[in-house]
């Protein structure tokens, strides 16, 4: 919320930087865009790891003065090349363009070694690297907790990085295991045994065949190893 509150003020805001007049020297634009654009890539990638530097400005601008220099708000793209419009009502009015070279990394989950597909992830297989942000995709998983306790959707490759589309809640129920079956009937709440006759997942409907009668009946998925009669709703765990 906070971040989505930054980007909006920064979009139709500039940030005014006071001045006395007299003469603006590059130095003074330099220092004021790196300030102002390492801000904003602070606030944006609070986990991120970040070197900003200011690009050589044409020296025309030593003989122009100004009493407040205004900064236009940051693109929304903060790293590589950034630009920053600078502009000067008063007493003279002038305009430029001041860049800034943003190298940013951000910490990514990755395969610690070959994770075949529909295996629970553990911290033994997933570490945390710090990446370029040009090559960190929207998806990318940056914390180790959204990953423990899942599964992976597919295989992945040793060093590979984690997305939310690799994630899936792991099969708490396995073809052919003993599960308990919670049925109910009014106020009064039944339990038997049955057979699963295919995986399942928290929420997922699977056939199941009841011990005693041999009846295949359609449960949903409760936890490891029991099913109900009845659906619950399932809180997703997969986006981000």
């Amino acid at each position: 919320m906070l971040h989505h509150l930054f980007r909006i003020a920064l979009a139709t805001l500039c940030i005014s930087l006071g001045a006395a007049a007299g003469a603006v020297t590059v130095e003074d634009i330099q220092n004021r865009t790196e300030q102002h654009v390492a801000e904003a890539v602070a606030l944006r990638y609070p986990q991120g790891q970040a070197q900003v530097q200011a690009l050589p400005i044409a020296p025309t601008v030593r003989h122009k003065t100004c009493e407040a220099l205004q900064l236009s708000a940051p693109p929304q793209r903060l790293f590589g090349r950034v630009s920053i419009h600078v502009r000067c009502n008063a007493p003279q009015t002038w305009a430029l363009y001041a860049q800034v070279q943003v190298d940013l990394e951000l910490p990514v989950v990755v395969a610690q070694r070959m994770i075949p597909r529909g295996e629970a992830l553990t911290a033994s297989s997933l570490a945390v690297e710090m990446r370029p942000a040009a090559q960190v995709r929207s998806h990318a998983v940056s914390a180790m907790e959204d990953a423990l306790g899942k599964a992976t959707s597919r295989s992945l490759r040793s060093g590979q990085v984690l997305s939310a589309n690799h994630l899936t809640l792991p099969d708490v129920v396995r073809k052919g295991e003993r599960v308990a079956i919670e049925s109910a009937s009014g106020r009064v709440q039944i339990n038997t045994w049955g057979i699963a006759l295919e995986n399942g997942k928290v929420g997922d409907q699977i056939r199941v065949q009841n011990e005693r009668s041999k009846r295949v009946i359609h449960p949903w998925v409760t936890g490891s190893g029991t099913v109900s009669t009845r659906p619950r709703p399932v809180v997703s765990t997969t986006g981000r």
